[in-house]
């Protein structure tokens, strides 16, 4: 899994070449601008429980933004999957972050 601070250099690249403020990323996503702004400035760590959130607004994939996989091809992929399809992926995934994290 990515570093904290390697999930926040996508997200606000992401962000940045698709022209979204800050204030629309953090309304689609539900957490506050002031909160965003942190993540972004390292101020806080990121928000794993929050990554598909950040991935489906910024339309990349979940497994991409955790690091999980860095295949641009099997990415694109996931971001097409249907709303389920999406839900199932991040939940898997969920479950691997957390067991990780219990290890380390």
């Amino acid at each position: 899994m990515r570093a904290s601070n390697e999930m926040m250099d996508i997200v606000t690249n992401e962000r940045k070449k698709k022209g979204i403020s800050l204030s629309k990323l953090a309304a689609k996503i539900g957490i506050a601008k002031s909160s965003l702004s942190r993540y972004e400035h390292r101020q806080r760590e990121f928000p794993v429980n929050l990554a598909g959130k950040f991935a489906d607004a910024l339309g990349i994939s979940v497994v991409y933004l955790l690091g999980i996989s860095d295949d641009y091809e099997l990415t694109s992929m996931i971001a097409n999957l249907d709303s389920n399809q999406k839900n199932q992926v991040k939940q898997y995934i969920e479950q691997i972050s957390s067991q990780k994290q219990a290890q380390d």
